[in-house]
């Protein structure tokens, strides 16, 4: 028994998952209560409760583990302090451009990257409710940058609250204030899928979190990442606000890990990993609600998101370096370009596809079918490109010696 016990320790499946794979002749209802009770007598218990009065909970996992280990091995800010200070500039504003934008969207605004920038680099005025909602999120994430030193407080959950929802609120007496009747999250369909605690345990259940993010030397060590991650999970079990409650809660993700020196925070957007994973994500929520209060289940996703997003970063300093050598090759070898090629080259080191096309070019430039052909046979020419053809239509793809740190001064291609 305990050896099948321990296997649902290392997978962690819920109630349903399990039932799946038990031996016939064992009974899920007979079976579930030895996993929850194998799983609690190894758990960290926290002062947080549900509606019913349970404790929050969860196990540190050797899944957990692992990802928290990948996690400081791989994003301590030691390793990002090395980076050169352009690309960490460009690094943060790209994170703090995404994470306005799929914190929004998240919440259902419409928008995109290029509209995101314009707002948030460029400082262009919002043109409707889904641009005010970028434009607050971008406000916040630099806020939090500077609060970093700050200790927590309701006053701070209350100005970021505040923040993220200015002049988005059919009530604007809402900001700034935690909500004094029910709240409930409805899906695409309208239908409820959570109602929130009563309002009146609200104030308490805050002033808690706060004293035990503030606190924290005190207790029991829990990994900054979880740590993170319940103060995110716990505000958005509690709903403490009539609006903007996983706007605040990801705002207090951020400035929790920036506080305890991840710097490589910085360089991120958790929300564009969890609109990736909504379903995901909902579905590790829906999980803690229905077993026991078991908050493992949001760990697990989180602690995952954040190694993937580390693989993002380090993927994305790895272009940028890619690009430095790319232009150093050739300026060494003195081939002129003009704006649109240098802009082209610039884009192509560091999008998904790696590759471009005419039909592209012209898009993204605005010229005739003629000059993005001439543009881009001239980068071939000059070696600078590689040609390939799918269908009818040819590829352009960066050629690999122009990457290549060694062939600097080697002269023409």
């Amino acid at each position: 028994m305990n050896e099948l016990l321990s296997t649902y320790l290392i997978n962690y499946y819920n109630k349903k998952e399990v039932g799946y794979r038990l031996p016939a002749q064992m009974k899920l209802d007979e079976f579930w209560p030895e996993v929850v009770r194998f799983r609690q007598a190894k758990a960290e218990f926290l002062p947080f409760k549900d509606q019913a009065g349970k404790p929050f909970w969860f196990v540190l996992t050797p899944k957990l583990q692992e990802f928290l280990h990948q996690v400081d091995s791989r994003g301590k800010d030691s390793l990002y302090s090395v980076v050169k200070q352009e690309i960490q500039a460009e690094l943060t504003e790209q994170a703090l451009v995404e994470e306005a934008m799929f914190s929004s969207v998240i919440e259902g605004a419409f928008s995109t990257i290029a509209r995101a920038r314009e707002l948030i680099v460029e400082g262009k005025p919002p043109r409707d409710t889904s641009d005010q909602m970028v434009a607050n999120n971008g406000r916040v994430m630099r806020y939090v940058l500077e609060q970093r030193e700050a200790a927590c407080s309701i006053e701070l959950m209350h100005t970021i609250q505040r923040m993220v929802t200015e002049k988005t609120l059919e009530d604007e007496t809402a900001a700034g204030r935690f909500r004094d009747g029910p709240v409930f999250v409805v899906n695409q369909r309208q239908e409820t899928i959570y109602e929130a605690p009563p309002a009146g345990t609200v104030p308490p259940a805050m002033e808690q979190l706060v004293h035990w993010i503030n606190d924290g030397g005190q207790q029991s060590f829990i990994h900054p990442i979880l740590r993170a991650a319940i103060i995110h999970t716990y505000l958005v079990y509690v709903h403490p606000y009539a609006d903007g409650n996983g706007r605040t809660a990801r705002a207090l993700f951020y400035w929790y890990l920036l506080k305890h020196r991840y710097e490589f925070f910085r360089y991120f957007s958790i929300s564009s990993i969890i609109q990736e994973t909504r379903a995901r994500y909902y579905n590790a929520l829906k999980d803690m609600e229905d077993h026991e209060a078991d908050a493992t289940y949001v760990l697990l996703y989180m602690a995952e998101s954040v190694v993937r997003a580390i693989d993002v970063i380090l993927q994305r300093i790895t272009e940028r370096y890619r690009r430095d050598i790319l232009f150093a090759n050739l300026r060494e070898r003195n081939i002129i370009l003009n704006e649109r090629q240098t802009r082209f080259l610039k884009s192509l080191t560091v999008s998904k596809e790696k590759r471009g096309t005419i039909a592209k070019y012209q898009r993204d430039f605005k010229v005739v079918y003629e000059t993005a052909r001439r543009d881009l046979a001239q980068l071939e020419t000059l070696g600078v490109l590689a040609r390939g053809k799918r269908g009818r239509q040819f590829l352009y793809t960066l050629d690999p010696v122009f990457l290549t740190v060694g062939n600097i001064g080697d002269g023409a291609h």
